[in-house]
């Protein structure tokens, strides 16, 4: 029983040693420059190890593209949820069918073509749980309006005619 008792305490005491690593968050915007469908980056080992093994030391990484159908084949495969807009070209249509098991395809294209013509709508694809869900992303609310960048401001008037 003593015997017992001790184990459990070592292995309470290695589950708290565990636990004291943050999880860690990798973000990548443009991710087929990083992970492209043929060829090599510098990032392209270390992004698909991650891909493969990340989730055991607690690593996630998010991917985002507006080309799927340029991106790695791993990144397709490997991904547990993907959340999709609008897609129209064929070679994304493809490779996000390439996400989702042979049970899935034909709900995928009937969700990508009855999704609504309005800014922020999409489909959130869960392998996991075999299933996808319709979904609307709220409008962006900042007081630029999401409008680029300029290094120059605009001027309303070019000239002031005045009438003397």
């Amino acid at each position: 029983e003593e015997v017992h008792k001790s184990q459990h305490y070592f292995a309470d005491e290695e589950k708290s040693k565990k636990q004291e690593y943050p999880l860690v968050w990798l973000v990548i915007d443009e991710a087929h420059e990083f992970l492209p469908v043929s060829g090599k980056t510098a990032a392209t080992d270390a992004l698909v190890t991650i891909l493969r093994e990340g989730r055991q030391p607690g690593i996630s990484l998010i991917l985002a593209t507006q080309q799927p159908g340029k991106i790695h084949t791993d990144v397709m495969t490997q991904s547990d949820t993907i959340l999709s807009h609008r897609i129209t070209a064929k070679l994304d249509i493809d490779a996000l069918g390439m996400l989702m098991q042979s049970y899935m395809r034909q709900g995928l294209d009937k969700f990508i073509n009855e999704l609504p013509r309005v800014k922020g709508a999409a489909i959130i694809l869960d392998d996991n749980n075999e299933k996808m869900y319709p979904m609307r992303i709220r409008p962006r609310f900042t007081w630029h309006g999401g409008e680029a960048p300029t290094a120059v401001k605009k001027q309303k008037k070019i000239f002031d005619f005045k009438n003397d």
